[in-house]
């Protein structure tokens, strides 16, 4: 049987033949033919595990880790070579090549075999020349592939590590960006007696309001570092207006009232989204839903939304806190001069809905104040 199944002669590869860490796998239901391939490849440097049959090999491969060459006959008793080509392909996931033995098959069995992923096909009897040019053509692909895989890892992990150092100094610029704003508004509110909390509890009360309405975060994010620059234009109005203990003449708030057209004109000078939301805020927020504010009298919903939401904030942190001319009031004061009015607010000045919202959920304004407290 063996002379039917090999032949002899002697290999003239050149030496050097790289030897797998892992053993090979021999899979043939012939035990003098396994017999006799695996003390060839022992003879050749090669460690070998042998299999009768394809659940032997099955268990060896789910096993044995370090199995990456298989060399396996097509008819075997049960499952043949090819079945078990495919269940090893769908089960396991690392790189194994496939070298197909068969003393039966023709063109059409190894055209099969080629397309189901075996490395190779080889007709019995073999020529063990042939047979060792097959594995070294193996070892070489399972070489290329993982070179090929380790390329990807570095890649993947160089492409992770620019990206992280992207995502940072992307996160340094939105920092710096917060910053720059955070001094804008800062820059009005030192000529005023308003404090930097003020502008940040008015950027915490907007984005509250703005996800209640249920906006994305994103747009929420805008709104919260638009709204404290809305009182930016009072960087145009004259310190002893601005700081004047007690009511206002008329050509005073006359003045005093230009503050939110210069906010406007100042803000309204770039495309960027945070200070164009801003520069709607800078000009609507003292607007009034019965159009009974200023600049332009807009009523209604020809006020832009993000002022409407920004007055709601402003409005009540300026009743809780102290101004030149009136006491700092407690929440519950505050809470119900927005709703029931008083002799210079009133409820028709608000958006109906942004007022229902403040009704049902003012205790969070509440906790923002008290969170930023002066």
């Amino acid at each position: 049987m063996l002379e039917q199944s090999f032949r002899r002669e002697e290999p003239d590869l050149e030496a050097g033949i790289p030897i797998l860490e892992g053993p090979i796998l021999v899979v043939d239901d012939e035990e003098p033919i396994r017999d006799e391939l695996t003390g060839y490849l022992g003879d050749k440097g090669y460690r070998c595990a042998a299999a009768s049959n394809a659940s032997q090999a099955m268990e060896i491969i789910r096993n044995d880790p370090d199995v990456c060459i298989v060399l396996c006959d097509i008819r075997m008793p049960g499952q043949d070579g090819l079945q078990m080509l495919t269940a090893i392909r769908g089960e396991v996931a690392r790189e194994i090549a496939f070298i197909v033995l068969t003393g039966h098959g023709g063109k059409d069995e190894a055209i099969r075999a080629l397309r189901l992923g075996a490395e190779d096909f080889l007709e019995k009897p073999l020529d063990l020349r042939h047979l060792l040019h097959a594995i070294e053509r193996a070892q070489e692909m399972l070489a290329l592939k993982r070179s090929q895989q380790l390329t990807q890892e570095s890649l993947a992990a160089e492409v992770a590590l620019k990206t992280a150092s992207i995502r940072r100094l992307i996160r340094e610029v939105e920092i710096a960006y917060e910053e720059v704003l955070d001094i804008l508004a800062l820059a009005a509110d030192f000529k005023d007696e308003e404090t930097g909390n003020h502008i940040r509890r008015v950027g915490l009360y907007a984005r509250f309001l703005a996800a209640q309405l249920g906006w994305p975060k994103d747009r929420q994010r805008i709104i919260e570092l638009a709204a404290p620059l809305h009182d930016v234009g009072k960087i145009g109005t004259p310190d002893h207006i601005l700081q004047k203990q007690g009511e206002l003449e008329e050509f005073e708030a006359a003045v005093m009232h230009q503050h939110a057209e210069i906010g406007a004109k100042i803000l309204s000078h770039s495309s960027d989204k945070v200070l164009a939301c801003a520069a709607n805020i800078a000009a609507g927020h003292h607007e009034r839903w019965d159009g009974t504010g200023y600049p332009a009298g807009l009523a209604g919903n020809a006020i832009p939304i993000e002022a409407r939401i920004t007055a709601i904030g402003d409005v009540y942190d300026a009743l809780r806190s102290t101004r030149p001319y009136k006491p700092a009031l407690g929440h519950d004061e505050a809470v119900s001069i927005m709703i029931n009015g008083d002799d210079s607010t009133r409820p028709q000045h608000f958006d109906p809905d942004l007022l229902a919202l403040f009704a049902r959920y003012h205790g969070r304004f509440d906790e923002i104040y008290e969170s930023l407290a002066d």
